[in-house]
């Protein structure tokens, strides 16, 4: 078979052959961590800003609260200028928070949006997160819309009536607390079963590789066997002759 063939051409064809199936190897080992990488990708890129963005929303909300009690203690002093320029700075105090606050939730939906069609199968919780993130929007509109009726009773000296609305908004308050801590929690969840599945992903990749390694080198020696076999066998034809 190889008799037509010097010992170089039959070195240099073996080499080719082995070197495209280690070509293969590689290919395969760059496309697995390629996919990889784009799951850990979606995990950085929205799983983690969005829990980040959660903890910044529970902290301002904190603070706007204590800014809107504040303003009520202001309203129990007895001169009208202390009291009127504490109101107006606590007032400012919140509507700055209050900006941040929708801007972190705005922020939280955009992200739970993003890319979600393309891991659609791997990342479906995200149109719960989409949801929830909507859903604290519109509490924390009523919330808001409560406080400014509060600051305005405070600037007219209705001070009970103040008292009154802080109560429910009190509530509206510890509900919005409520439902950022079940979307931190599920978040947290949703990362941890994106970590699991591309860990699986990865290990089903490995063991890819591994079998495909395996069988290469399986073919390899036979191919050294079979070259050898023939160009021994071609040389000692040739040296009968």
């Amino acid at each position: 078979m190889f008799n037509n063939f010097s010992t170089k051409r039959i070195i240099i064809g073996s080499s080719v052959i082995l070197l495209t199936l280690l070509v293969a190897i590689t290919g395969n080992a760059l496309y697995a961590l390629t996919h990889i990488g784009n799951e850990i990708g979606v995990i950085t890129k929205q799983v983690v800003p969005l829990s980040k963005n959660i903890n910044r929303s529970k902290r301002n909300l904190q603070e706007m609260s204590l800014h809107v009690e504040r303003a009520i203690s202001y309203s129990s002093l007895s001169h009208l200028r202390v009291t009127y320029n504490g109101q107006f700075t606590e007032f400012d105090a919140f509507k700055k928070l209050s900006q941040k606050f929708d801007t972190e939730i705005l922020t939280g939906e955009r992200l739970s949006e993003e890319d979600r069609t393309s891991y659609a199968t791997d990342f479906n919780e995200l149109r719960f997160v989409n949801h929830a993130f909507k859903k604290i929007r519109k509490k924390f509109s009523v919330y808001k819309f409560m406080t400014f009726q509060i600051f305005n009773l405070l600037k007219e000296g209705r001070i009970q009536e103040a008292e009154v609305i802080d109560m429910k908004m009190e509530v509206q308050k510890e509900q919005l607390i409520f439902e950022l801590n079940l979307l931190s929690t599920e978040i947290d969840k949703l990362a941890k079963r994106a970590n699991i599945k591309a860990k699986e992903k990865e290990n089903v990749f490995n063991n890819k590789v591994i079998f495909i390694s395996i069988l290469i080198f399986v073919l390899a020696g036979y191919l050294s066997g079979l070259f050898y076999r023939e160009v021994v066998s071609s040389r000692s034809k040739g040296a009968t002759k």
